[in-house]
Order: C-alpha cells, then structure tokens, then sequence
C-alpha cells in the first residue's frame, strides 16, 4: 500500500485514466473509489469534462467539489503508484518529491484484517460513481 500526495489536476487525469477503461476489455485499470462520488462520461469527447481531452466531469470529496490546485492524500497499491497501467501521474507525484511512502503493508493483507476485525463486512451503495451519456 503506497500514501501519496497529488494535485487535484493529477487525481483527475488518474480517474480518467481509469475510468477510460470502463465498458471495455477487463484490464483492471478501472478504479475502484472511497471517500468520493465521481462523475464521468461514457465516451469521448465529452464537452463537460475537467480537464482536456478527459471524460471526468465532477468529483466531490468531503461534500466539497474538487479544487484541482489542492492537494490531495490518496492510498493505492504499489503497482499504480509505480506507473502501471498507464497511471503515469501517480509515479510522476511520487518522483517529484512530495509526500509518497510504501508502508510495506499489502492489500490482501489489510483487508483480511479489516474482514476477520470487522465481520461480517457489509457495504453501501454510496452513488459514489455516476456514467453519464455525452451529449
């Protein structure tokens, strides 16, 4: 599990890259997402997007919507914060001297604490993602 700092311009990029992969070939880029609903498009271009060429049309966190100049901490595993699966922004943010620590400790690790701690697990639909259709 890698914590990192990023901008909310580099949380964007790293949720259209993942969510780019929605509908398609299961490539495992798609994101999964806690702590925020996120809306998309469902194809490209999409006019409303935050960013160019992107498909992410909003993003709120804490009831707040997105400041793309703020930063931000995030939890991801080491294979994206490495750049894997074309999420380039996340190695870029941990190469760049923010804050970025490898706690050590592995996924499958923390959530079979988190099941044998807290059973039975159950979860909410949350709204947390929305696909919207381009117009």
């Amino acid at each position: 599990m890698v914590v990192l700092d990023i901008s909310g311009r580099e949380l964007v990029a790293a949720l259209d890259t993942g969510f780019s992969q929605a509908g398609g070939e299961a490539t495992g880029a798609f994101l999964s997402v806690a702590g925020m609903q996120v809306t998309y498009c469902d194809t490209t271009p999409c006019a409303d997007a935050l960013l160019d060429n992107g498909i992410v049309t909003s993003v709120t966190i804490n009831a707040e919507a997105i400041d793309l100049n703020k930063t931000y901490r995030v939890a991801t595993h080491d294979y994206l914060a490495g750049g894997g699966d074309n999420f380039t922004m996340l190695e870029e943010a941990c190469n760049n001297g923010g804050y970025c620590e490898n706690t050590g400790k592995l996924l499958v690790d923390l959530l079979a604490g988190e099941f044998q701690n807290n059973s039975p697990v159950t979860r909410n639909v949350e709204g947390r993602i929305t696909k919207i259709s381009s117009q």
